[in-house]
């Protein structure tokens, strides 16, 4: 009887063999590829993060040299005697200037007077109701609800007392979702938007005229304020009379030549001002396609020139007003609220 060849055996021929090996390499390499993709892409990922936290870093950094820089320009100017007792836009602050070019971007930086806007905070204290007076002019002309005064003194005001058109904690637990009057000074203009009506719209309208100030008195640099707010300190102030002012290159050094020059403004002499303390400092830092903004507010005492950082707030929005253009006691960084 004939032997029989194993099984098993007749099934190993070269050629099968040669062929499953052949898949096994050929998957051996393809899961290889894979690998190795996956790998490259992840390393081009993080080699982009990188890049962008380089340059992020970076961009803050030149910000935060300008806002430094603004600090020097403003204590060099107090430290002249001849710009010490008045601050008006012909001072080196308040120049514009063109952007910096820095390596692969630019810088740009803006000085703003915030006392040349109307302080929030000005509706409460001693001068309040005669201050509440002027916020409803300035709405007014701004053609905006003057009702917009009353809710937002009865926003700061340390009372729950509802004062004329205003509102108070009824109103505002009856929204969704609800909650109560800061009843205490604002530490930003965009707590205008919490008061009852104000729309974006309004905000859009009355947020470039107005300013929160760590104090409840109302001083207006004449020699800065714009034509808005200078007729809401004297609705008496005509049209045309308010164009002159304002056109004019405005170098007062006392507030009595203003009321001189302007009786309209008499009546309003206790909240006239022509030295400034507050200031914003507006930066953006481009490099490459990383944008940072920065936007600080600075303090000045007008005794001593020294001039502390009072907030500061990375990430807003950079309003172009035109561009315009420290390591002692008067630029020292005393900060009082980082945001």
């Amino acid at each position: 009887m004939p032997s029989r060849e194993p099984r098993a055996r007749r099934s190993c021929r070269p050629g099968t063999t040669r062929g499953v090996a052949l898949v096994s390499v050929l998957l051996i390499v393809a899961l290889a590829s894979a690998l190795a993709y996956q790998m490259l892409s992840r390393h081009g990922l993080t080699i982009a993060h990188s890049e962008q936290l380089l340059r992020g870093g970076q961009a803050r950094e030149y910000a935060l040299a300008a806002e430094a820089f603004a600090r020097q320009l403003l204590a060099e100017d107090w430290a002249d005697e001849a710009t010490r007792a008045a601050d008006t836009l012909l001072e080196p602050w308040a120049e514009p200037s063109a952007p910096f070019q820095i390596e692969d971007g630019e810088l740009t930086l803006a000085v703003v007077d915030l006392n040349a806007r109307f302080n929030l905070n000005g509706v409460i204290g001693k001068a309040g109701p005669d201050n509440v007076q002027r916020l409803k002019q300035l709405v007014a002309n701004l053609e905006l609800e003057p009702v917009i005064a009353d809710t937002w003194a009865d926003w700061v005001d340390p009372d729950s007392e509802i004062s004329a058109a205003g509102a108070e904690d009824e109103t505002y637990l009856l929204s969704v979702p609800a909650y109560r009057a800061a009843n205490q000074p604002a530490a930003s203009t965009t707590e205008l938007l919490a008061l009852r009506d104000v729309t974006p719209d309004d905000y859009a309208t009355l947020g470039p005229h107005v300013a929160w100030l760590p104090e409840t008195s109302l001083r207006v640099n004449v020699n800065t304020a714009g034509y808005e707010v200078l007729r809401a300190l004297a609705p008496g102030l005509s049209e045309e009379e308010a164009e002159t002012l304002i056109e004019s290159e405005r170098e007062f050094q006392e507030a009595a030549e203003v009321t001189a020059q302007h009786a309209a403004l008499g009546n309003s002499v206790a909240a006239i001002a022509v030295m400034s303390e507050y200031f914003e400092v507006r930066v953006r830092a481009e490099i490459g396609d990383t944008r940072v903004t920065l936007a600080s507010m600075l303090h000045r005492d007008p005794t001593t020139g020294r001039v502390r950082l009072l907030a500061r707030d990375f990430g807003r929005d950079f309003r172009p007003i035109a561009p315009r253009a420290g390591e002692n006691d008067a630029y020292a960084d005393d900060t009082l609220a980082t945001r």
